[in-house]
């Protein structure tokens, strides 16, 4: 599997140097890896709301967050589903 790669760099860089991330792309890789030592089943990605995604990135600006979620729409990993209040993301 593939570490993907970051919209902003400096934001990467300073989360790691707080020890608040390991480094970035790699949790999800991480969690796969647990469950499959622990022979659980791989979790499934399935979609987030923009609510959802704001409570993860707390401390982000919601516009950095809504560029954000535009641009893995761009690189096509996420398409949007719903509409007006019922908006949510779907991973490809």
């Amino acid at each position: 599997m593939s570490v993907f790669p970051t919209i902003n760099p400096s934001l990467a860089n300073l989360l790691f140097l707080i020890k608040y991330i390991e480094r970035w792309g790699t949790g999800t890789n991480d969690i796969i890896k647990w469950c499959r030592e622990e022979g659980l089943p791989e979790p499934i990605f399935k979609e987030i709301t923009n609510r959802e995604y704001q409570n993860l990135c707390p401390d982000v600006n919601r516009e950095t967050l809504r560029k954000d979620l535009n641009d893995l729409i761009n690189k096509k990993a996420i398409i949007r589903k719903g509409e007006k209040k019922g908006i949510y993301y779907e991973f490809i």
